[in-house]
């Protein structure tokens, strides 16, 4: 059953001592919030911006683990900010986060680069075991639904 947005499970953390540093690019604040306090329950980094542009600025100032990107708008336009990020940075995993649980949305999701495709609400344990199955994977990513 999924936790709603706004809960706060008690997670633990990754068990190794590693501090990830996750960008959030989220224009939702509950989302935002529950996304901050998941990951820095686990002792990783999270840094949270409200746009696009904002997220393209962080990126090119830092590097990141991994990147979950909210997509409000489903449909070609909402995931160009996927295929940016996907065209000029192959480090970050990309955890693209939408309300959309559609088949054509979520192929799109894949075929403009992301490594996992979450539909909101979600169970915040299971946003962690996504995370750190695309973390565990040596040499290279393969996506995860």
């Amino acid at each position: 059953m999924a936790v709603p947005l706004g809960s706060r499970a008690s997670l633990g953390g990754d068990g190794k001592g590693r501090q990830r540093k996750i960008l959030c690019v989220v224009q939702d604040a509950l989302l935002a919030q529950d996304l901050v306090s998941i990951f820095q329950e686990r002792s990783d980094r999270v840094h949270v911006v409200a746009t696009e542009t904002e997220g393209l600025d962080a990126l090119l100032q830092s590097s990141w683990d991994a990147v979950l990107l909210e997509i409000r708008r489903p449909g070609r336009q909402g995931y160009a900010a996927c295929a940016r990020i996907r065209k000029y940075w192959r480090g970050p995993l990309v955890l693209v986060l939408t309300s959309s649980a559609a088949s054509a949305d979520i192929v799109r999701g894949y075929e403009m680069g992301a490594d996992a495709y979450v539909t909101t609400p979600f169970d915040p344990r299971e946003l962690v075991v996504r995370v750190e199955a695309l973390f565990s994977r040596p040499n290279g990513i393969a996506a995860v639904t």
